[in-house]
């Protein structure tokens, strides 16, 4: 079966509140160049720099838990991983269908 698996994490520094109304992408890439070097003088000699948000971004994705490829399946659920992975969706089908016919059979 799938499981969610953490593959990595960055760290994100938002620094557009620091560049002001910047009329095109040039004006806007040397704002933030701007920003860059002011960021890495501030991470030396600690000033404040209130308009920088650091946050941590953690990636995940869905992997198999038997061969740790990408989760994914066709149009019918079935996954295109591995055999182990296929094998249990038959059988995890088959047992819902079971349940589903006893229940008609006893309802």
């Amino acid at each position: 079966m799938k499981k969610r698996v953490l593959t990595g994490a960055k760290v994100v520094a938002d620094v557009d509140r620091g560049i002001r109304y910047a009329r095109d992408a040039e004006s806007y890439a040397r704002q933030a160049e701007d920003l860059v070097k002011e960021f890495n003088d501030f991470v030396r000699d600690h000033r404040s720099m209130d308009f920088v948000n650091l946050s941590i971004e953690r990636e995940y994705e869905e992997q198999c838990e038997h061969c740790h490829y990408v989760w994914e399946v066709d149009a019918s659920g079935m996954p295109q991983c591995c055999d182990v992975a296929q094998h249990e969706h038959v059988a995890t089908q088959r047992k819902i269908n079971e349940v589903i016919e006893q229940e008609a059979n006893h309802g």
